[in-house]
C-alpha cells in the first residue's frame, strides 16, 4: 500500500484483532490527514463506515474543543464526508452519529453530497434511561442518519435475517387462501 511518507500505519498487536495481513483496519489520528491517502487506495472497496464525529456541542474534551461555529463546522464535516463518499463500493454506507444540535443541518449537507435518493434513514437510539431536567425539554436520545452510495444496490445487498417457513406460519395467517400468501 503507498501511503505519504508524513504518515504512518503500525501494526499494535496489542488492540489488534487478527495478523498484519488482516483486511480490517481501525484508524487512529486526524481523519482529514489520512483520508486523501486511503481513497487512493481503498477508494470503492469499502463496505461500510460509522463514524462518530464532534458534536459541535460546545464541550470541552481532552484532545480537542468542541465548540466552533455552524458553518466551520459544516466544512469540515463535507469534507470528510465527501472523502467517505470515495471509499464506498457501490453498495456501501455510511452511518453518521449526531445528536440535536447539528443533526438538521448536518442532514441537509450530507443530502448535498449522497443525494436525497441515497439517504437510507435515521436510526433514533436512547442514550440515557432517566428525564434530563436540566435542559428545557428531556433530550435522552441521538440519532445515526445512513446515506448510500446508491441506495438500490445497498437495499439488494443489505443482510437481511433470513425468515423461516415457521416464523411466518407463526405470525401470519391465510383464512382466505389469498395466492399472494399470509
Amino acid at each position: 500500500m503507498h501511503i505519504n511518507d508524513n504518515i504512518k500505519f503500525i501494526y499494535n498487536e496489542q488492540v489488534s484483532v487478527g495478523t498484519e495481513d488482516c483486511q480490517n483496519i481501525l484508524i487512529k489520528g486526524d481523519n482529514k490527514a489520512v483520508l486523501p491517502e486511503l481513497v487512493s487506495v481503498y477508494g470503492g472497496k469499502v463496505k461500510c463506515v460509522y463514524i462518530d464525529p464532534p458534536y459541535n456541542n460546545g464541550d470541552s474534551y481532552h484532545y480537542y474543543k468542541d465548540n466552533t461555529s455552524t458553518s466551520s463546522w459544516l466544512r469540515d464535516m463535507t469534507t470528510v464526508l465527501v472523502w467517505l463518499k470515495q471509499l464506498l463500493m457501490k453498495d456501501g454506507s455510511v452511518w453518521i452519529s449526531i445528536d440535536d444540535r447539528e443533526m438538521a443541518y448536518l442532514k441537509v449537507e450530507a443530502d448535498k453530497i449522497f443525494g436525497r435518493e441515497n439517504f437510507a434513514g435515521t436510526i433514533i437510539w436512547q442514550q440515557r434511561k432517566t428525564r434530563e431536567n436540566r435542559a428545557v425539554f428531556s433530550c435522552n436520545h441521538e440519532y445515526i442518519l445512513v446515506y448510500t452510495r446508491n441506495l438500490k444496490a445497498f437495499k439488494k445487498s443489505r443482510n437481511l435475517l433470513p425468515v423461516g417457513e415457521g416464523f411466518i406460519s407463526s405470525k401470519y395467517k391465510n383464512p382466505d387462501n389469498d395466492p399472494r400468501g399470509p
